[in-house]
């Protein structure tokens, strides 16, 4: 995970320093729903990489995907914090990311729906994001697809 700029905030979990918090994401100011430790100071400006793929999360103005990590605007997202969950918004586009029941993820203007709030839970070597509307997990597969589904543990849904 690539990180720019810093805030002071909680997380669920407690990941360890060095190297796994330098993969630690950190989702806003405010802190996270059910948070129980204070956090150092981490990013307001991630990338985020599929720890089944090794492709980082992208997007245009039309398609969230997973693509080779490359650097680009299109990879980093910029942290929105509120209280109890925190909204991804893409630097390149400027839409946040966005779900819905049925498991689709998109691109759409930024405003402030449970749709575009997402949780971060971290495991002390991974994370997971879970939409606050839908319950659901980002996911990816190998061709790039992105999408949210139930929880089932498996390191589609796990994020560096």
């Amino acid at each position: 995970m690539t990180m720019t700029g810093s805030r002071k905030l909680s997380w669920i979990g407690r990941p360890a320093f060095g190297l796994a918090a330098a993969a630690c994401l950190a989702l806003g100011s405010a802190g996270i729903a059910g948070a129980d430790s204070p956090g150092p100071t981490l990013p307001n400006l991630v990338t985020f990489k599929n720890l089944a793929t090794s492709k980082c999360l992208d997007g245009n103005s039309v398609t969230i995907y997973t693509h080779d990590c490359n650097g680009g605007l299109n990879q980093n997202w910029l942290i929105s914090a509120r209280p109890g969950a925190t909204a991804l918004r893409n630097m390149r586009t400027t839409l946040c990311l966005d779900s819905n029941a049925i498991g689709t993820v998109y691109p759409y203007p930024c405003n402030g729906g449970a749709n575009q709030q997402w949780t971060w839970v971290w495991n002390g070597t991974s994370g997971t994001l879970q939409n606050v509307a839908t319950g659901r997990f980002l996911d990816s597969n190998g061709i790039g697809t992105v999408y949210t589904m139930g929880g089932n543990g498996g390191s589609y849904q796990k994020w560096l």
